[in-house]
């Protein structure tokens, strides 16, 4: 949405537009997994899988010395989204 300035100039509301260009990312991705309905339910176990396994990092976590724990987490982290982005977007 457009305002109005003291000067009747008008200027592009930043939290409008952040809310538009959200919707039309979410709607292009609904698009995207109705158009590819095997693909979408393909990445949706996956997703799944890799939850399980990040399940099983947990419990290893969680027998660390608590003061541990919080490194230990920052690390996996680090690494997964590493990994993520050496698959994902350098791919694209």
């Amino acid at each position: 949405m457009a305002k109005k300035t003291k000067t009747n100039k008008t200027q592009s509301d930043p939290a409008a537009e952040s809310g538009q260009m959200a919707r039309a990312i979410f709607n292009k991705v609904r698009q995207i997994k109705e158009s590819n309905p095997a693909i979408s339910r393909s990445v949706n176990q996956s997703e799944v899988e890799i939850k399980k396994h990040l399940m099983k990092i947990r419990v290893q976590i969680d027998k660390l010395d608590l003061h541990d724990r919080d490194l230990a987490s920052i690390m996996v982290l680090n690494g997964l989204q590493k990994t993520a982005e050496e698959i994902l977007a350098n791919d694209a």
